[in-house]
């Protein structure tokens, strides 16, 4: 019928009751995230914030890597795991998908093992214009780039895929967007920030 609204109404309870399931679950993470904190020494605390690289090195740069490639060092797992409690890992490789997810599965698993409260690695990888360290993945402009469109629906566009191609891996940290105000141009990763203005930085990723 002309003039009737239901589905815009309907869509808005819809959107509401989301809303309402998404803090009800944030309410119990949060809660469950203080009784870990409280439940955890001092010495936890600081290896839960102590960042490892647990990868080897591979054999060769210029040939592709080994099909088992990268492997979990059991015993140094266990050594840093247990007896520093360290709880976060980063890598600067490009793999595979499948050995992303064969490698993550196999270092959770073994840190569930050693862990005392059953806390997972923190695995932080840099996708700060794409899935970067995903062999074959789509890549795009740096945000400096992006910004000079001044069309948010490209860094929408860029961060929607770039979850899509990680969301399965067990990458938890991914370092992007970068919402930071460049101001210095002697800084390396200026072509990492977006623009000198805050208001203009937040309006451009607000969409992500």
């Amino acid at each position: 019928m002309p003039g009737d609204d239901s589905p815009g109404i309907v869509k808005k309870l819809s959107d509401r009751a989301r809303m309402e399931q998404e803090r009800s679950s944030n309410s119990a993470l949060g809660q469950r995230m203080d009784e870990l904190l409280n439940r955890m020494t001092l010495e936890e605390k600081i290896g839960q914030m102590t960042m490892i690289n647990f990868m080897d090195d591979p054999t060769s740069t210029s040939a592709p890597y080994a099909a088992d490639f990268p492997k979990v060092d059991q015993k140094q797992l266990l050594h840093l795991t247990r007896d520093y409690q360290v709880g976060f890992m980063m890598s600067d490789l490009g793999l595979t998908p499948a050995a992303w997810y064969r490698f993550i599965r196999e270092l959770q698993e073994a840190t569930l093992q050693s862990s005392r409260l059953k806390i997972p690695m923190l695995c932080a990888v840099c996708h700060m214009h794409g899935a970067t360290f995903l062999a074959d993945p789509t890549i795009f402009p740096h945000n400096i780039n992006l910004a000079a469109t001044f069309n948010p629906r490209f860094a929408e566009g860029a961060g929607r895929v770039t979850v899509l191609e990680t969301a399965d891996l067990g990458h938890l940290w991914l370092y992007t967007p970068v919402l930071d105000c460049g101001r210095n141009p002697r800084w390396a990763p200026e072509n990492d920030s977006v623009m000198p203005k805050r208001v203009r930085t937040e309006c451009f990723f607000s969409r992500l």
